[in-house]
């Protein structure tokens, strides 16, 4: 897709917010503990947004 997001990206995506609830649907890996999220799961996100962002231009 062309995106690539740096550390400190990913780690502002994966901080919880005041409410407890993360910005994107990260899931913890039972194997090693950490912090995973579904590629597929963040393409269908970024369609979305995409479509909702042509969708307001018109």
């Amino acid at each position: 897709m062309g995106v690539e997001l740096n550390s400190r990206q990913m780690k502002r995506a994966a901080d919880k917010d005041a409410s407890g609830r993360r910005k994107l649907p990260f899931f913890v890996d039972p194997i090693d503990g950490r912090l995973r999220i579904e590629k597929g799961t963040l393409v269908r996100i970024y369609r979305e947004a995409q479509i909702e962002a042509e969708n307001s231009a018109r």
